[in-house]
């Protein structure tokens, strides 16, 4: 049977979060480097014709079961691209939804693999049964953290780990020599009291600094959360602006004398522009990416374990030539990348 497509690209694409709309950019990099061409490529999005705006690629309506289909039945194989796709802390359709499309894609004879993903946290069995059976049957398996390795290990499986893929943008994206002074931050809804006492730590390193607070929103949530905080006066912003891509990034991030934040991606991003952050740890995927990049943590006052530093544009390459390897054994049938 000829297939149309090389790869069907998802993750969570299409929901205006800047996160994955930065996986996506990347990504969409990663594999004309890999020699993909555009028109070999198909992406799932929950916003199909924008994403076909945007990106210049063709698109599929992730919710709908008939273009899932369609699309897989006629793509060789079914990329699972970055973010935290397999878990059931946010939600149990998470993992119901990914695990489902993965059988869908083996029933359609389409190959799945995975790569920059991050595997749980899982909060029921059902979620941690359905991701497995769905990761098992990955041709490649391409984690971003340790924990997901560990993870996969304790499932008898086996992959790959490697920086996030946003750090394959570093080579454009990192070094730029100018800073200003602001402090960037950026906080997202979650339960308890965590956004309280890290818009109270904000204000306290502005104040304790002599510089404006900045918000930055990465999704249309966190523009919610930060503008009722700074209207309750709990986050003493200066501005709050909601970055649409890359340029909206380079402008803040290049303003920034440093940055305190939530959202994974926001500390990459400074990482990538080589802004000191303070990682705030609402999820084990921060966590260990700050462990990783040796980030202070709120409310830890240590990093813990100091790993080597490597630059932006080191982490960049890594990215890239995990990719490109991963690609070829996938081609050639070597699924060495993922083991059993």
């Amino acid at each position: 049977m000829s297939r149309r497509f090389d790869v069907a690209l998802l993750g969570y694409y299409g929901f205006g979060n800047l996160g994955d709309d930065l996986l996506l950019e990347a990504f969409l990099g990663l594999l004309r480097d890999a020699g993909v061409p555009e028109d070999r490529l198909i992406v799932f999005s929950s916003t199909p014709s924008e994403t076909r705006s945007r990106c210049s690629v063709q698109s599929a309506d992730r919710w709908s079961p008939a273009s899932l289909w369609a699309a897989l039945r006629r793509s060789e194989t079914l990329l699972y691209g970055g973010g935290g796709l397999f878990q059931d802390a946010t939600s149990l359709r998470s993992a119901v939804y990914y695990a489902s499309v993965a059988h869908m894609a083996r029933m359609a004879g389409c190959t799945p693999w995975s790569f920059g993903q991050s595997f749980g946290p899982f909060r029921t069995k059902t979620g941690e049964v359905l991701s497995r059976s769905a990761v098992r049957r990955m041709s490649v398996r391409g984690v971003r953290d340790r924990r997901s390795l560990e993870i996969l290990k304790s499932w008898g499986l086996s992959g790959v780990l490697t920086p996030d893929a946003v750090f394959s943008l570093a080579s454009e994206e990192a070094g730029s020599e100018k800073r200003g002074e602001v402090l960037l931050v950026n906080l997202r809804p979650w339960p308890g009291d965590l956004t309280i006492r890290a818009a109270a730590e904000a204000g306290r390193l502005s104040e304790e600094a002599g510089i404006p607070l900045v918000g930055v929103a990465m999704s249309a949530g966190d523009e919610v959360l930060l503008r009722s905080l700074r209207d309750s006066g709990t986050l003493p912003c200066a501005d709050i602006f909601r970055p649409a891509g890359m340029q909206d990034v380079r402008r803040l991030w290049s303003d920034a004398a440093g940055s305190f934040g939530m959202r994974l991606h926001f500390c990459i991003l400074s990482a990538l522009f080589d802004v000191s952050c303070t990682a705030v740890p609402y999820d084990p995927k921060v966590a260990g990416f700050a462990q990783d990049m040796g980030m202070p943590c709120f409310p830890e006052t240590r990093t813990g374990e100091r790993r080597p530093r490597r630059t932006a544009r080191e982490l960049g390459g890594e990215v890239r030539s995990e990719f490109l390897n991963a690609w070829r054994d996938l081609r050639d049938g070597n699924t060495a990348h993922s083991g059993n």
